[in-house]
């Protein structure tokens, strides 16, 4: 799941930011039967935190410059084998 509409096969510049993106094969909580349950939980929980949570907090920023955050390892681009 580390790649979630991140794969450069799907996506040009993956990881840049684009709300304009016009592809829409994407992770996300899925539709009719097959949505997932706690969708209805995650929205709730992020109508009520983030409002909160900017209004503590206005002017959200890093500690560290962004270059300088360790990154573990890169997106994998494909799902792992199961066993």
């Amino acid at each position: 799941m580390n790649a979630a509409n991140r794969d450069p096969r799907a996506f040009d510049n993956p990881d840049a930011l684009d709300i304009d993106r016009k592809i829409v094969r994407h992770l996300g909580c899925g539709y009719g039967v097959r949505a997932c349950l706690g969708q209805n939980v995650a929205r709730a929980e992020l109508k009520t935190v983030l409002p909160k949570l900017f209004q503590r907090f206005p002017n959200p920023r890093l500690a560290t410059p962004r270059k300088k955050c360790p990154r573990t390892s890169p997106a994998p681009t494909t799902a792992p084998a199961s066993s």
